[in-house]
């Protein structure tokens, strides 16, 4: 997640919300493989980052109201319970 910040903000983006993530796959898998959203303040990244990154723009939108965990420490371990049991 730190990786994704870092390429929006070296790419003169400019970061304006809270991120969020949808898990994708089964949190137990070796691979987690999950979608990660943070809003910036431009309309669009068209020529500012490489389709190499595989950063995708979407317009905003708000889930409200919203279920969500809080994972305080170790993410590595912690991400990958299945928490929805």
């Amino acid at each position: 997640m730190d990786d994704f910040r870092q390429i929006l903000e070296g790419r003169g983006l400019h970061l304006s919300g809270n991120m969020f993530f949808s898990i994708l796959s089964d949190p137990q898998s070796e691979i987690m493989i999950a979608e990660i959203f943070l809003s910036v303040e431009e309309d669009s990244i068209k020529g500012l980052v490489s389709p190499e990154e595989e950063i995708r723009f979407r317009s905003y939108f708000t889930l409200s109201p919203m279920v969500l965990t809080r994972i305080m420490k170790d993410f590595d371990l912690e991400s990958q319970k299945n928490i929805g049991n």
